[in-house]
């Protein structure tokens, strides 16, 4: 399940990054400036969205401009163009929030903290796999393992070649007729680079669109040689497309027992999954709603928001989610902790198990303070699966609770 939300995460971050480059595509081809323009606008609708697409396609568009025109003035003003479309989308929402909530609260939430998030939330390439019998689940991660190795070299390959075919222009006083290739694979190769910074196989796979026009592109015959004949070319792109359905296990990913065949009664039976989904979710929800009024808060010290949506329980305010990266200071995490014991939440959520499986980073280190209060302000009400529940005391701090049976009916 987290898999498959990581994905829709990355590829949506990669739409308005690719019509950028789109726009910047029907610029080189008609030569008509309001693409420029367009290309900047998508380009600072992408930045709303992420730092990291939209650095990537300014990366790919700048070069290909570059590449495009040897005339400073044409840099310049293509340039000028591009960044005039950017700052009309980028510049209003600035403002907005600038006089809003302040540039320096602006600048730590939106570059500082995700930067140092994702350092706090790193994780390590994994190492090369051999599958121990030839199974599709093993082939897929150990293909999956190589990746974070071939395609560097495939960015890497692309470059050097480029490289040689730009000086090549250069020398010989020709235009340089690889623009778009050379966008492309900047942007691509700057995007890239995501994937090492929490280098799981979710990250790596929402990186991999601009992979897949690559090699469509290396699977093309080459210009000036004979067209292939009708099979052979149906035969190539066959072979290709069975072989990454082959590794990458796409087909199982449409299986019934794959996606889920219970309903989850979270979510008005109308969606499926698998048992231990929907044991954990179902579970989880059922006991938040019996626990708590409609209304009352949960406090999520376990990175699960989508309970917050489930069981209709807001949350406290300043941020529903407590992980590595949350508090950049104990001052920030006092302010929350006054806003707790202002307003205290019905429910919390704790996790059983450290986040990412690493004690540095379970919440009673990256939320000493936060978990300490929990500790002394609540006591357990539920033992769930992956999870436990604690409420206030009813009626006398000091006294322990035991743990209630939470009743298996619907949510």
């Amino acid at each position: 399940q987290s898999h498959i939300e990581q994905l829709l995460f990355g590829y949506r971050y990669l739409l308005f990054s690719a019509l950028s480059l789109l726009c910047f595509s029907q610029f080189l081809r008609e030569g008509v400036p309001r693409w420029m323009y367009l290309a900047g606008a998508f380009a600072g609708i992408a930045l709303l969205f992420r730092l990291t697409p939209a650095f990537a396609v300014c990366a790919g568009v700048g070069m290909g401009i570059l590449a495009s025109t040897r005339s400073w003035r044409g840099w310049l003003r293509e340039g000028l163009r591009f960044s005039a479309g950017l700052l009309a989308i980028v510049v209003p929402v600035v403002l907005y929030f600038g006089v809003s909530v302040g540039f320096e609260t602006l600048w730590r939430e939106v570059v500082v903290r995700p930067v140092l998030m994702t350092e706090l939330q790193s994780l390590p390439v994994p190492d090369l796999y051999l599958p121990e019998r030839f199974d599709r689940w093993h082939l897929e991660y150990a293909f999956s393992t190589l990746e974070f190795r071939l395609y560097p070299l495939l960015y890497l390959g692309y470059a050097g070649w480029l490289a040689r075919r730009w000086y090549a222009s250069v020398r010989d006083a020709k235009p340089f007729a690889e623009v778009l290739l050379l966008a492309t694979v900047v942007w691509g190769g700057v995007y890239f680079m995501r994937s090492f910074g929490r280098a799981d196989i979710a990250h790596l796979e929402s990186a991999i669109p601009p992979v897949c026009l690559l090699i469509a592109h290396l699977a093309q015959p080459r210009a000036g040689k004979l067209p292939l004949p009708g099979w052979r070319t149906v035969a190539r792109v066959g072979g290709i497309f069975v072989a990454w359905v082959l590794v990458h296990g796409v087909d199982l990913y449409a299986l019934p027992q794959v996606r889920g065949e219970e309903p989850l009664a979270a979510l008005g039976n109308e969606v499926r999954a698998i048992p231990e989904v929907r044991e954990r979710v179902d579970t989880t929800v059922r006991a938040i709603r019996q626990l708590s009024e409609a209304g009352e808060t949960l406090l999520d010290l376990s990175a699960s928001p989508l309970f917050h949506v489930l069981s209709r329980r807001p949350g406290v305010g300043h941020s529903d989610v407590v992980m590595p990266g949350t508090f950049l200071e104990e001052e920030e995490e006092e302010r929350f902790l006054e806003r707790l014991r202002a307003a205290p939440p019905a429910l919390v959520l704790v996790p059983r198990r450290a986040f990412d499986d690493h004690p540095r980073r379970a919440v009673w280190k990256t939320a000493p303070a936060t978990f300490e209060w929990v500790e002394a302000h609540y006591v357990l009400r539920a033992e769930l699966r992956e999870f436990f529940l604690l409420a206030r005391p009813r009626v006398d701090p000091s006294a322990k609770q035991e743990a209630s049976g939470i009743d298996a009916g619907e949510p």
